[in-house]
Parts: C-alpha cells; sequence; structure tokens
C-alpha cells in the first residue's frame, strides 16, 4: 500500500547529509515534493519507521528527523507541491528501444575520388 509521509530535519551548519537524504529519499519513493528547504512529502510502500531506518544513519547526534505518515488536507502559504516521479527507464534501456538509423559517411571518400578525377 502506497503512504504519504511528511518528512522533516534539522541538520547542523556543518552537516553533508543534505545531498544524502535527498538521494536516499528520491531512492526509496515512488514520488516526492519538497514544499520547504528541509521538509519533505515522499509516497512510498515503505512504513515510517522503514523510512527513518533508512535515513537515520545519515545523521548526526545533534541532528532530528521527522517522519509522520500524512492524511487529508494542507494550507501552504509562499509554497506547494510540485511532485516530481523517478525515471523509470534507464539510460541503457533507452539506447536499447530507441530507434537510431545509422548511414555511412561517404563524404570523404567522395573528396578523395574529385581529387584522383581531378
Amino acid at each position: 500500500m502506497t503512504r504519504t509521509f511528511l518528512i522533516a530535519y534539522d541538520l547542523s551548519p556543518t552537516s553533508d547529509a543534505r545531498a544524502q537524504i535527498a538521494e536516499m529519499l528520491m531512492a526509496i519513493g515512488e514520488a516526492w515534493a519538497r514544499p520547504l528547504d528541509t521538509v519533505w512529502m515522499l509516497r512510498t510502500t515503505l512504513t515510517a519507521e522503514a523510512v527513518e531506518a533508512r535515513l537515520a544513519p545519515m545523521l548526526g547526534s545533534d541532528e532530528g528527523l521527522m517522519v509522520q505518515e500524512a492524511r487529508g488536507e494542507a494550507a501552504f502559504a509562499n509554497t506547494g507541491l510540485r511532485w516530481f516521479r523517478p525515471r523509470r527507464q534507464s539510460a541503457l534501456a533507452a539506447l536499447e528501444t530507441a530507434a537510431v538509423l545509422a548511414f555511412r559517411d561517404n563524404r570523404q571518400e567522395a573528396a578523395i575520388a574529385l581529387d584522383q578525377a581531378a
């Protein structure tokens, strides 16, 4: 069952976990939104405990994390939700399914032939 979670965290000013947290959320989510700097909405089949277990190891002892299932409506001021989804097709798969035609470039051979004929 897909659930929607509100995820908020506080990081220390020297923390380097911001990018790691973002990457993890995008990896485990079916869709995600980031309405505020350190607040995410995440749609996933994981439980709150499983999301917390994935994120907590990235935090220092002076940093905080909240994972709360979101239900119902929300009100926004000066922000909103724009949902994103992961790309389902890898670049390799896209190349394998793309219709690409390749033609031999004969321009150099034609130029040599013209030079020899002159």
